[in-house]
């Protein structure tokens, strides 16, 4: 029987866009399960949302942008229910004081005018290496069906974070860090910097892709995963 697999989505998203992903991996035999992040307002509540979806059911958690900074937090407190750990676009550092206020005005802008207008003018432009509607129209979509309150829920989570690069240099179990060599948000210098600070880690980089290769490279992600999951 194979392992459960256990995706933790960033901010905006849900299981779309880890459809592909999931149809390959349940093709294999494994069983999935998107953890949803909604109402959460601190990584801490994200991370407890996480331990009660597992069930004490270890297994192989994907942690993808915020839900890496989830996972990170997972393997601080939890680490036996971890069994591999994939960090997808994702990165290490605590807040800023300047992030935090350009979320503050995101907020006001998505109140005052639509969440729609904010995701097109503030994130999108950062997502993709190559813009393609069929992408953001995904986007658009999770948006959407999350709706407002989970978006400012989100946003406030996302100002509790804290620097965790010790997690990785604690950790015993197999780590992928995989993301896209263009990635505007969670660059490749940090991706290194995580791959340097865990010894049991291997760091794939993907060229001509951005924050989103589930999408941008998402035939090639699926295969990566899959070929990961099943070494010993």
């Amino acid at each position: 029987m194979q392992p459960q697999v256990y995706i933790l989505p960033g901010t905006f998203c849900t299981g779309l866009m880890f459809e592909q992903q999931i149809s390959v991996l349940e093709r294999a035999n494994y069983q999935v399960t998107v953890v949803p992040f909604n109402a959460e307002e601190s990584i801490a509540s994200l991370v407890n949302l996480t331990v009660k979806t597992m069930a004490n059911q270890p297994g192989v958690v994907i942690g993808f942008s915020m839900g890496g900074i989830v996972a990170l937090e997972l393997a601080n407190h939890c680490p036996e229910l971890i069994t591999k750990l994939c960090l997808l676009s994702t990165n290490y550092h605590a807040d800023t004081e300047e992030k935090r206020l350009a979320r503050q005005a995101h907020i006001a802008q998505a109140e005052q005018n639509s969440l729609l207008s904010v995701i097109e003018h503030s994130y999108l432009p950062n997502y993709f290496y190559c813009h393609q509607q069929a992408y953001a129209d995904i986007v658009v979509k999770m948006a959407n069906e999350l709706g407002l309150t989970v978006f400012k829920a989100q946003l406030s989570a996302l100002a509790t974070r804290k620097h965790n690069l010790s997690a990785l240099e604690n950790i015993a179990k197999p780590v992928l860090i995989l993301a896209g060599q263009q990635d505007k948000l969670c660059i490749a210098e940090y991706q290194h910097a995580m791959h340097e600070a865990c010894h049991h880690s291997d760091l794939i980089l993907l060229d001509r892709c951005g924050h989103f290769p589930t999408l941008e490279r998402g035939q090639l992600v699926s295969q990566l995963l899959l070929a990961w999951l099943e070494e010993s």
